[in-house]
């Protein structure tokens, strides 16, 4: 009989765990259909460090985290740390570009939220009381816990695109390292 109630409590989790992301995608679909988007989040580090997503569905990123830049495309990486005044440019990092642009994509969005992905060990959302927001995430990589906060997805409506995904430095003021 105790396991029939396990089965039963565990049916509900996951059916409302689904629920949820269905209304969640569902209320959230026309984010996924524009040709930009801006995730924000707090990573709960010791200092509650913003984390700040560009991405543009042309296969291009921009992310600004812990005092850097980086801004990436199918062709290259660039990060560009101001306090230390350098700039590395290198090679793409697939991994990186895959996991980027599986959320730009809806529908790799969707199944991104549902399953682990990228030998994560451990993902979850956690969505606002009415299933329109998250509120958090949690995830496990290589076996250090990350947890995102206040995560907020828009669009970005601007006149020119590639200013966000310019970098505008004068580079002869700057130590440039190019790996490619």
């Amino acid at each position: 009989m105790n396991k029939l109630y396990i089965f039963f409590l565990l049916n509900f989790l996951f059916s409302d765990s689904t629920f949820c992301l269905n209304k969640f995608y569902n209320h959230n679909k026309s984010f996924f259909n524009s040709q930009v988007f801006h995730f924000k989040a707090i990573v709960d580090d010791s200092f509650n460090s913003p984390l700040s997503i560009f991405i543009d569905k042309k296969n291009k990123y921009k992310i600004e985290y812990n005092h850097k830049i980086i801004i990436a495309d199918n062709y290259r990486i660039i990060n560009y740390s101001p306090k230390e005044k350098q700039l590395f440019i290198d090679k793409p990092d697939s991994v990186l570009n895959n996991l980027i642009f599986s959320i730009s994509d809806s529908l790799s969005f969707k199944n991104f939220l549902k399953k682990n992905h990228f030998n994560y060990n451990d993902f979850k959302v956690f969505y606002s009381n009415d299933c329109y927001d998250i509120d958090s995430v949690l995830f496990n990589i290589s076996n250090r816990v990350v947890k995102l906060n206040n995560v907020n997805i828009d669009t970005l409506k601007t006149q020119s695109l590639d200013s966000v995904f310019y970098l505008n430095i004068d580079e002869s003021k700057v130590f440039k390292y190019d790996f490619r």
